[in-house]
Formats: structure tokens, sequence, C-alpha cells
């Protein structure tokens, strides 16, 4: 159903996936990916809250993940949260050291938050 809901997303809308999205979730709640594949659908509708929802359902449901915390850090940098973003770089970094895409993130949410300090 996932591979499904990638097909549809890539050939017609997000709206379209987010229902395969939804029901390989209901069907394998333990897959990183579902969560994932689900938010960043309704991320391309701009529905932020449903997708930092279910990225924090992740969070609470799954064994501890850089990738769901990145994930969730690149949503709050696209609506400019930056402290929060750093939040979950933090985590991120905490439970995987060596991902350099957390680390590059975090270079530039930092930047981003010192230069909103030179501003003030």
């Amino acid at each position: 159903l996932s591979g499904m809901g990638d097909a549809v997303f890539r050939t017609k809308t997000a709206d379209a996936a987010i229902p395969y999205y939804q029901k390989a979730l209901a069907i394998n709640p333990g897959r990183e990916a579902h969560y994932i594949k689900l938010a960043r659908a309704y991320d391309q509708k701009d529905e932020f809250g449903k997708a930092t929802n279910i990225l924090t359902s992740a969070v609470n449901h799954l064994p501890p993940s850089a990738v769901v915390h990145l994930e969730l850090a690149r949503l709050y940098v696209k609506k400019e949260m930056m402290r929060k973003a750093q939040e979950e770089l933090h985590e991120a970094m905490r439970i995987d050291p060596s991902n350099k895409d957390v680390g590059m993130l975090l270079i530039e949410v930092r930047r981003e938050l010192e230069d909103g300090r030179k501003k003030s």
C-alpha cells in the first residue's frame, strides 16, 4: 500500500496518496517510513498541524529515530520555527551523532538564530 501511495503521490496529488499512506500505517504502525510519507503528503497540502501530529506520533510510538526528528525539524524550519527545529535536531544528534543531514541542518538553523539575534 505504501508503494501504491508513492505511485499515486508521484502521478497525481498528495491528496490522492494520503488514504494509501493512512492504510499502510494502520496495517503496520511499526514502520517509520509510513509516518514520514504520510507527514510529507500532509506537508505537500500545507497541512502543517497534521504533518507534525503524525511525526509526533512516530516519536511517541517508535524506537528513537534521528530520521523522524530530522523530518520534524524540516517542517519547523519551513514554518520559520527555528527554536523548535533546533530542539528536534539536538535530539536527532543525540540519537545519531554521525548523521550528516542532521549536522548540516543544525548549522543552518544556528545561523538563522544568530542572524535573528543580530537583527533584534
